[in-house]
């Protein structure tokens, strides 16, 4: 197996909620990449108000029927890895986030925005 990652973060930094891409990052793994032998995964971080997180993966293509339903259960209150995420940014950011899902011939990508937070304490994430 061959790994490549590319990781283009602004310097700044930010306070995100604990433990939130990880779970993400997995899912690129189990779900996204099980099939593909050259693994590549890439997480692209900016700043434009809100901050910008996109994590992606090349994995095979998801069909739009797979999309919706991942969707759905994305945003349910299930124990699913996404579904958990999607409710501790809700938590966190209340409707003030997006959490979205898309996928092509290049691969899948997680796209999320919250607002940049750079002055709450800790225990407010």
């Amino acid at each position: 197996m061959k790994l490549e990652y590319e990781i283009n973060v602004d310097p700044e930094q930010w306070m995100v909620p604990f433990n939130w891409l990880m779970p993400l990052v997995e899912n690129a793994f189990i779900h996204g990449m099980k099939e593909v032998k050259e693994k590549r995964i890439w997480i692209h971080a900016s700043e434009e108000g809100w901050l910008h997180v996109l994590l992606g993966n090349n994995g095979k293509q998801m069909e739009e029927t797979q999309l919706r339903a991942l969707r759905i259960r994305m945003r349910g209150n299930t124990s699913h890895g996404m579904s958990m995420v999607y409710q501790k940014l809700q938590n966190c950011y209340g409707d003030q986030f997006v959490m979205d899902i898309r996928s092509s011939e290049k691969g899948t990508e997680v796209i999320t925005m919250f607002p940049s937070v750079k002055n709450w304490h800790k225990e407010d994430l």
